[in-house]
């Protein structure tokens, strides 16, 4: 079902591209048309206790820009994703999504979830429950009848 045409490869990018983005400042784009579960990027990560950030907060009374990038992982950690892993914007309706790879090399696997164009905006869904963004998306704000500006 998930396609990865170089099953050796530790980590990769392929088919993709940072660029200026409509949604966000910084965006991730297509260079190429990409088929429906096509592996994008295997990006690694760095886990570590959520306590961390929330000392720094503590220790400088001020907010870390890490606290807008950390991906949760299983068992109640968080993890810093490397490679454009922190570049692809946020959409209710994504046309890619990303899951876990334990193991010695912990990574994120991104995966196109249709077939994408060359030029198009890859887009993924920063949590699966909307009510856990730190932010309101369209679903959750549909969800709790709130309308967005």
């Amino acid at each position: 079902m998930f396609r990865d045409d170089t099953p050796d490869a530790l980590y990769f990018r392929r088919g993709v591209e940072p660029g200026p983005s409509t949604v966000h400042g910084l965006g991730m784009f297509a260079t190429e048309d990409l088929p429906i579960h096509y592996c994008i990027e295997i990006a690694p990560i760095l886990i570590f206790n959520r306590s961390v950030l929330d000392q720094h907060y503590d220790l400088h009374e001020q907010y870390h820009m890490l606290m807008d990038f950390v991906f949760g992982w299983p068992g109640g950690l968080v993890g810093v994703g490397l490679g454009y892993s922190s570049i692809y914007n946020h959409d209710p309706d994504p046309n890619t999504f990303w899951r876990f790879r334990e193991g010695k090399w912990p990574a994120l696997e991104f995966f196109t979830k249709r077939e994408i164009k060359a030029g198009d905006e890859m887009c993924t869904r920063y949590r699966p429950n909307s009510g856990e963004l730190p932010f309101l998306d369209e679903k959750e704000a549909s969800r709790i009848g709130v309308k967005l500006k």
